[in-house]
């Protein structure tokens, strides 16, 4: 349950990210 929420994390911050940049 951990790995996957972190593995969300992980995504949603890319892809923030991408849109930032």
């Amino acid at each position: 349950m951990m790995n996957a929420l972190g593995l969300v994390l992980v995504t949603a911050s890319a892809f923030i990210t991408e849109l930032v940049v």
